[in-house]
């Protein structure tokens, strides 16, 4: 919407209906050109990209070595099923 506004905005000046267009017209067509390049970018290289980029760390994930190296951190009392009586409280021996 914002991309419209700006295009509309400044397609006088590039058609040379406003202003002294040997001066501003050149500007405007920059400006306009920036417009659709960055809209195009935004809504169909930069999704396509992205889709490429997560295709390939699917497939490089596949390939992933398992980590042998992991820690298990238990405490000695985390759940309620490793006490005896669940309704005596625990006095923290084993």
């Amino acid at each position: 919407m914002t991309t419209i506004a700006m295009g509309a905005g400044m397609m006088p000046i590039a058609l040379g209906w406003a202003g002294d267009p040997s001066f501003r017209a050149p500007m405007a067509f920059v400006v306009i050109g920036g417009l659709l390049t960055s809209t195009l970018l935004s809504l169909l290289v930069i999704p396509v990209v992205y889709s490429y980029v997560d295709d390939i760390g699917n497939i490089l994930g596949r390939f992933k070595l398992p980590q042998t190296t992991q820690r298990k951190h238990r405490s000695r009392n985390c759940h309620e099923t490793d006490r005896k009586n669940p309704r005596e409280p625990d006095n923290g021996t084993p």
